[in-house]
C-alpha cells in the first residue's frame, strides 16, 4: 500500500488544488527582500506553482510517484512545499479520511480492474476552479484482472 499512497500523494501534488487566498492579520515583513505585506492584504498561496517549483522537486513536471517514498528528499523540502489539504490551522479537517479513503479506493480498484483510455481518446487538459478539474469528463475502459486462486 505504501506504493499506492505515493501514487495518490503525486497525484495530489500534481492535479490537486491550485490557490488558496489568506488575508494578512498583521503586517507581515518578507524575508530578507525588503518587502512588507500589508496588514488586510489579500495572500494568494500558488500550490500550482509549489507543486512544481525545482527547488523542491526534481522534473517537476514527471508523474513520478517513488519520489514521494525518498524519505531524505522529503525531509530536505520545506514544510510546505506539498500542501494539497492547506496547512497551519487552516489545514482541511478531512486530510487523514481523503487520504485513508483515496488510497484504500485505488488499490481496490487496481487490485481487481486494469484502466486504459478509451481508443482515440483526445487528451484532458486541466482547469483551474480552485481545485483541478477535468476539461471534460474522462471516460477509460476497465478491464477485469484474471483471477488469482
Amino acid at each position: 500500500l505504501s506504493l499506492v499512497r505515493a501514487a495518490f500523494e503525486e497525484a495530489l501534488r500534481l492535479r490537486g488544488g491550485t490557490y488558496i487566498v489568506r488575508g494578512a492579520l498583521e503586517d507581515l515583513p518578507l524575508d530578507h527582500s525588503g518587502v512588507t505585506i500589508p496588514k488586510g492584504s489579500d495572500v494568494l498561496c500558488s500550490m500550482w506553482v509549489t507543486h512544481r517549483d525545482e527547488r523542491w522537486w526534481d522534473d517537476p513536471l514527471e508523474f513520478r510517484a517513488t519520489r514521494m517514498l525518498d524519505e531524505a528528499a522529503s525531509a530536505s523540502r520545506p514544510r510546505f512545499a506539498w500542501y494539497p489539504f492547506g496547512g497551519g490551522r487552516r489545514t482541511c479537517i478531512g486530510m487523514h479520511l481523503a487520504l485513508q479513503s483515496g488510497v484504500l479506493v485505488l488499490a481496490t480498484l487496481l487490485r481487481d480492474w486494469t484502466l486504459e483510455p478509451r481508443d482515440g481518446d483526445e487528451p484532458v487538459a486541466p482547469v483551474s476552479n480552485v481545485l483541478v478539474r477535468p476539461s471534460r469528463p474522462i471516460e477509460l475502459r476497465a478491464k477485469a484482472r484474471v483471477a488469482r486462486g
